[in-house]
């Protein structure tokens, strides 16, 4: 065989080819003839590697420029580019006229199988192109197609893609212009399932100046259990002469379906208009809404459109995010463990198939099986109050305390099994309701890499997720994969927010926040569900976080908040209240008679303060709470060493400092110049609080520890308190030590 070697020295493309055999009949200019060939397509820029294989029957006329090839049949396997090719396949006639710049077709099939690389790779390319009869004409500003159909199909690297387009008849020249009904089709599959459908009817004018009576467009994105419907339609024009383009009088409307709790379903209608200009390169739209009976205003402006610079305004009377984004719904319960098995898995043992698939939610009315009425049993049997002092269980109970052992670790190791016990699955404690099941959520922003867009923002009216702001304003800016919203104010709960967010593709955010002269409660209601401060306060956020998913985004947390609320309340606890308790309690010791100390939060309860000042340091998650000063009336609050916020494990661990400055107002005469340390831990949304006994100074204190009355607060009667000079006296701290773990739940 012979070579051929090929390079373009202005392009540097450069390919060679190999093995080449040729055969042919009798070759005679305009005159049809036969050719066969094959051989090996060898490429350096861009690098090819494949083998080829045809015939058809050629026909060449260099002095008209005309060449024909008719009955082709080409097929190429292997590396051309950036396609590898299972196999590439091209049939029917083909003629063209280099005078005339005319093409014609017929029964033309072209095929591509294979795996395409480069920034934008699709495995498993399937690309097919029929056409019976495809006329180009440009010197005469005619085309005709018949019967044209386009099928397509691959997987890109997150997602895959079907795409189906036809045209079954299409006719255009300077005399007119007409059509049968054109349409087209894409579903791309992922996460998401996105579909489009595309229909143009009632071409009409000619060559020149192009109308269609309608293109409609229709539209739907499933995400989880959110649908989004988009329908519209328009006439369309374009001159191609000028090379411009309208659609005219769009109208439409959005539909968005959300299955959350409860169901949701909003729709709204849109009007508007887009019109390009190729000359100019660049494109308008206009799009205004109605929704919920507020109006809404997008302008959308592009230049540059092989990579498009985007600039947008955004104006809008009221906007609910919970209707266009409704919440998603929570993931169904897993199926519960059967009751008795407390048989711990082998570690390698393999779960069983389903095991880990959520259930549909039980129906309400379903009846209760015995596996579950045994489990609440046991949650019954959890739920008996503690044993009291002297008995049997209290012993045992005490007996798993070793002397010495602080309050911190007296309660770690009251928590902990005398045996071990076999853990309960996790299915089991998320069937109990103990553990919620989180889905994950994946944060994808790659989006941002493809954007160059400028554009500002403006609400009088927003909210969602429980939240209500007014007169958002911001400015919008995406370059170079980051996102930027700056300038951003609103007016929120009676005060002002400022700020500056950013985001980027490797999703890394940022926040500088403050608000100034909010409503605390009302905010924390619409954040949290809960109203556990309230006041007017001024807060800073100064936090910085990366991650893929909202886990990782709290373990990634760092950061300062800061804030000072005066002229409010925290509820669950009543300070005053609690020192009452502890007088009580301290001097009811000292009288051999017992008092009742309550250690949970209770909404109905609040402490009153003038001010309040909190600055928490957060890193990896985790917030370390630097200052707390509280100032109520007659009492001062102060942090007790540095307290903890967890937000991966979503608890709260932080000591109180407890100081009365003005007790004869009080009636608490007897706590003057005694600090009382209050613990305050647990769950978010189950906190509680105890009195930290053993650290409690003063007058009162001092003389409880000379009659070893603190060794009895803390459990460890007997084993340093001094001796009883009498035996009623030593029966009366026999009997206030058991007054005292009964006042304590020990």
């Amino acid at each position: 065989g012979g070579e051929i070697h090929f390079r373009d020295e202005r392009s540097g493309y450069s390919a060679r080819l190999e093995k080449l055999q040729i055969d042919t009949g009798r070759m005679t200019f305009d005159q049809p003839f036969d050719v066969s060939l094959r051989g090996n397509l060898v490429g350096e820029q861009p690098l090819g590697n494949s083998t080829f294989e045809g015939q058809a029957l050629l026909r060449i006329d260099a002095t008209q420029r005309a060449y024909s090839v008719q009955k082709l049949n080409l097929q190429v396997t292997g590396r051309v580019g950036n396609l590898n090719a299972k196999v590439a396949s091209a049939k029917g006639n083909l003629s063209y006229d280099a005078n005339t710049h005319l093409l014609n077709a017929g029964n033309l099939e072209l095929r591509v199988q294979g795996d395409l690389d480069g920034d934008k790779p699709v495995k498993g390319l399937d690309f097919s192109l029929v056409a019976p009869k495809l006329r180009v004409d440009q010197s005469r500003s005619e085309l005709d197609i018949d019967k044209l159909s386009l099928r397509a199909k691959g997987n890109l690297p997150t997602r895959s893609f079907e795409l189906a387009f036809d045209a079954p008849q299409l006719s255009v020249s300077p005399k007119g212009a007409k059509s049968g009904a054109i349409v087209g089709t894409l579903k791309v599959s992922g996460d998401s399932v996105l579909g489009l459908s595309l229909a143009a009817s009632g071409l009409d004018g000619n060559a020149d100046n192009l109308t269609l009576k309608e293109i409609k467009l229709e539209g739907g994105l499933k995400q989880g259990d959110r649908l989004l419907r988009v329908h519209l339609s328009s006439p369309g024009q374009w001159d191609m002469l000028k090379e411009q383009g309208t659609l005219s009088a769009i109208k439409g409307d959005v539909q968005i379906e959300g299955q959350g709790q409860p169901a949701t379903s909003f729709e709204f209608p849109f009007i508007g208009s887009v019109h390009a200009d190729l000359v100019k390169d660049e494109f308008n739209s206009e799009i205004n809404a109605v929704l919920s009976g507020s109006q809404l205003n997008f302008n959308l402006r592009g230049t540059q459109l092989a990579a498009p610079k985007l600039q947008f305004d955004l104006k809008a009377e009221a906007l609910d995010i919970d209707k266009l984004f409704p919440v998603p719904k929570p993931p169904a319960a897993l199926p519960a463990a059967k009751a008795g098995s407390n048989a711990k898995p082998a570690p390698d043992a393999k779960p069983t198939a389903g095991a880990a698939r959520p259930g549909p939610a039980p129906d309400a009315k379903a009846e209760v099986k015995p596996e579950a009425k045994a489990q609440d049993s046991a949650a019954k049997q959890d739920a008996k109050p503690a044993a009291k002092p002297g008995s049997a269980a209290a012993d045992a109970e005490k007996a798993k305390v070793k002397p010495g052992t602080k309050p911190e670790a007296e309660s770690a190791a009251k928590a902990r099994p005398v045996a071990p016990v076999a853990k309960p699955s996790a299915s089991a404690v998320a069937a109990a309701g103990k553990v919620p099941v989180k889905p994950v959520s994946d944060i994808d922003l790659s989006l941002l890499d493809s954007l160059d867009l400028t554009g500002h923002i403006k609400v009088n009216g927003i909210k969602g997720r429980g939240l209500e702001a007014k007169n958002l304003d911001m400015a919008v800016a995406v370059d170079k994969g980051k996102l930027d919203l700056s300038k951003l104010t609103a007016d929120l709960y009676g005060g002002k927010l400022s700020g500056h967010l950013t985001a980027d593709t490797h999703n890394a955010f940022t926040s500088q926040v403050a608000l100034d002269n909010v409503a605390v409660g009302p905010l924390l209601q619409g954040l949290t569900g809960s109203q556990r401060v309230s006041g007017t306060g001024d807060f800073k956020f100064n936090l910085t976080t990366q991650g893929a998913t909202v886990d990782a985004l709290k373990a990634g947390l760092g950061g300062t908040v800061q804030a000072q609320v005066r002229n409010g309340a925290v509820q669950g606890i009543d300070v005053t209240h609690t020192l009452t308790q502890v007088g009580n309690v301290l001097q009811n010791l000292l009288n051999e008679s017992q008092s009742g100390l309550s250690n949970k939060f209770d909404l109905g309860s609040q402490t009153a303060f003038s001010a309040l000042d909190a600055n928490v340091t957060f890193e990896h998650g985790i917030g370390q709470i630097k200052k707390l000063d509280l100032v109520a009336p007659s009492v001062h609050i102060t942090q007790g060493g540095t307290g903890k916020v967890d937000l991966i494990g979503g608890n709260l661990d932080v000591t109180a400092n407890v100081r009365v400055t003005d007790a004869a107002a009080l009636g608490l005469a007897r706590l003057q110049g005694v600090t009382v340390p209050v613990q305050i831990s647990g769950p978010f949304s189950a906190l509680g609080y105890q009195v930290r006994w053993k650290e409690i100074s003063g007058q009162l204190a001092r003389h409880a520890l000379q009659n070893g009355l603190l060794d009895l607060l803390s459990g460890k009667a007997g084993t340093t308190s001094a001796p009883a000079t009498a035996g009623k006296k030593e029966d009366a701290v026999k009997s206030l030590g058991n007054t005292i773990r009964g006042l304590l739940g020990k």
